[in-house]
């Protein structure tokens, strides 16, 4: 047997697959490659499992076997083993060359169900595994140092050698089909009590996706921003309204996938030619909703168009003409067109619920868009004007249900600037208003179970995050925070696939990417939690909550240099005093005691302007490892309702703390002990 090259490939396919790939990985071997195949090893437990993830986080080269036992199982083992494969690919270079699928049969690539990163790829058809030596040379070349572009097929040419690589089926659509500019990001309550300014994302990030995607179901549908072509670009409000409306609308209906706002404003100021072609890719979806908006004066001109993703062609279009009290009815009519071009047939009950209007009054409806839009900018001084907004929508219409739940979420952003236990008693109280007018609202129960989940009532949020999901069980937010809640009580299996379905909903969303790497901190899963919030960061790389994520997982690996990097960075992008806090701790915990304590200095003159939550100066402490003061912190947060209070349970910073009793103490107040 020729000499071994000293580096692996490991081959990953379905167990009914076995006898094919046998005869691949004895090929590779008799050419003295080192493959990680053995079929004797499949019997599970924590062990084993433990060892398919080192080998797979060390191989040189990950070969996914395809076939229609792949395509018939939608979940499997080797599922997981592709998950795994493709998040260490995103840590590599763009050059470096590191999945290599394989087919064995006549699984179509157009069909297949595979992550999309095994689409940017060259794939090689080896078919009943038969391997021929040509293939055996090619993997030996890129084990001893060949690269190519993971985003472009590898550079040997195979088919003089009797293999059969894929072709590309990429198809250029009409260059008609574009779409504008102009949106805002319109989103609900926030991670923290605080959401990150949005700003224009990578372009063509990879989704973060949690598992590999089905084709589209022909039920499925994105709504693109539509773009506001007046001349009065302070107009804006009214494209982002329409947008977020519809999405809204369609997304409650039974039966119908559509990808939440997140995703969908990832695309605005999109103008690629081919932008319908990657949003169908990225998203998912067989069909993409876009249009435009034109105000002037009082008059209102709408325009919509129905798009195939697949060929491009226009499924339905309409323009509307009317005065601009007429744009909830246009918003209406839109929905039931859509529906009736994608064949979707409704009951009784959800055909009076699309027909049903959050108000009747225009000029309300108006005020609550200006006041989402001032809430989307995520400042604090768009927070109280957004409340200033909302409140006025109450003035002019005194029912109207999603303004009272406007102020309760722009209640539940300002939890750094007031005490927590101020801001969610404020912000129940609006979400409980909402619900009196309206029970089946499902932002009402979802501003309802942050506001008692951040207060520490943790059965109540629960109990709120799903009837919200029963409402409307494409409510990714909601999704998310039920994990949030599932996590901080140790029950992390029962709210990880919330997360998991969260970014199936909104896959270009970097703060459900990052707030899952969080998830995956909290229960000591570190080389994970660094796969997922850098993903965050290349989604979104001014969110300064990515950043601030992925310094607590750094820390859990014992990186604390770079634990400080993430958090300085974190307040480079935004000045809040949680960072400040962040950046103490990891400092203390480096031994670095004297930045330390100019950090706590830092703090205490950035108290006397503005409200600091005691969680901040907890932290430094404990990173100093001065336990008496980091618990006189503590228990004030407590007293404040403090977000620190939420992790208590799980979070391992406070391993140090977990033996005094006046921490045991903390845990039982907060709810986490009977």
């Amino acid at each position: 047997m020729p000499e071994t090259t000293g580096k692996a490939v490991f081959l990953s396919y379905a167990s009914q697959d076995a006898a094919a790939v046998r005869r691949i990985c004895e090929a590779l071997r008799a050419s003295g490659v080192e493959v990680w195949f053995d079929q004797s090893e499949l019997v599970g437990g924590d062990q084993w499992d433990a060892k398919i993830r080192g080998q797979i986080g060390s191989c040189t080269l990950f070969l996914p076997v395809i076939s229609a036992a792949t395509q018939a199982r939608g979940e499997g083992y080797f599922r997981l083993e592709w998950k795994l494969a493709v998040d260490r690919s995103h840590l590599m270079a763009h050059d470096q060359l590191f999945l290599l699928p394989i087919v064995i049969d006549g699984t179509s690539d157009a069909s297949a169900r595979v992550p999309p990163e095994f689409r940017a790829v060259q794939w090689t058809r080896l078919p009943d595994g038969e391997t021929p030596g040509a293939f055996c040379d090619l993997v030996r070349r890129l084990l001893e140092g060949g690269t190519g572009a993971r985003s472009a097929a590898p550079a040997p040419r195979l088919e003089a050698d009797g293999l059969s690589p894929l072709p590309s089926k990429t198809r250029r659509l009409p260059a008609w089909l574009t779409v504008g500019t102009a949106a805002l990001l319109l989103g609900t309550a926030a991670y923290f009590g605080f959401r990150s300014t949005p700003k224009p994302p990578v372009a063509d990030a990879s989704p973060a996706s949690p598992r590999s995607a089905a084709p589209a179901s022909a039920k499925s549908i994105a709504v693109l921003p539509f773009v506001n072509i007046g001349a009065d670009k302070n107009d804006d409000y009214l494209s982002d309204g329409m947008t977020g409306e519809l999405i809204s609308v369609l997304a409650r209906v039974p039966g119908l996938r559509v990808p939440g706002r997140m995703s969908s404003f990832a695309f605005k100021g999109r103008t690629d030619e081919d932008i319908i072609r990657k949003v169908g890719a990225q998203l998912n979806v067989a069909t993409v909703l876009e249009g435009s908006v034109h105000k002037a004066g009082e008059k209102l001109r709408v325009t919509a168009e129905l798009v195939n993703v697949t060929d491009g062609y226009q499924l339905w279009s309409e323009a509307y003409d009317g005065d601009l009290k007429d744009i909830l009815a246009f918003q209406r009519d839109v929905a039931q067109r859509v529906l009736q071009a994608l064949q979707v047939k409704l009951g009784v009950e959800d055909t009076r619920a699309l027909a049903k209007r959050a108000t009747d009054n225009p000029e309300a409806y108006r005020l609550y868009l200006m006041g989402r839009r001032r809430w989307s900018e995520n400042t604090l001084a768009g927070y109280t004007d957004s409340e200033r907004y909302f409140r006025q929508a109450l003035d002019v219409d005194p029912n109207y249900a999603l303004a009272y739940c406007g102020i309760a979420d722009s209640y539940g952003m300002v939890g750094i600037t007031m005490p927590g236990r101020e801001a969610w008693a404020k912000s129940k109280e609006m979400a409980q208003k909402a619900l009196a007018l309206d029970r089946n609202l499902a932002e009402a129960h979802f501003s309802l179970g942050l506001a008692l989940a951040s207060a520490f009532d943790w059965k109540g949020g629960e109990t709120e995050h799903r009837s919200a999901l029963q409402l409307n069980p494409n409510l990714a937010l909601a999704h998310d925070q039920l994990w949030w809640i599932l996590c901080n009580l140790g029950r992390f299996d029962e709210g990880f696939p919330h997360s998991q379905r969260a970014l199936e909903l909104e896959p270009l969303s970097s703060y459900l990417t990052a707030s899952q790497g969080l998830g995956l901190y909290l229960v000591r899963r570190y080389d994970e939690s660094l796969v997922l919030t850098k993903r965050a960061i290349d989604l979104q790389p001014a969110d300064p909550f990515a950043h601030w994520f992925r310094g607590f997982a750094m820390i859990g690996k014992g990186r604390l240099v770079d634990a400080i990097a993430e958090f300085k960075r974190a307040r480079d992008l935004e000045d809040l005093s949680w960072f400040y806090g962040g950046i103490g701790l990891a400092m203390g915990l480096s031994g670095d005691r004297a930045g330390a304590e100019q950090m706590l200095r830092d703090i205490e003159a950035l108290a006397k302007k503005r409200f600091v939550p005691a969680g901040v100066r907890m932290n430094v402490y404990l990173g100093l490892g001065e336990k008496e003061k980091a618990l006189d912190w503590l228990e004030k947060a407590f007293e404040e309702q403090d977000s620190v209070c939420w992790y208590l349970k799980v979070d391992p910073i406070y391993d140090p703390l977990r033996g005094e009793p006046r921490f045991q103490a903390l845990l039982k107040k907060v709810g986490f002990v009977p």
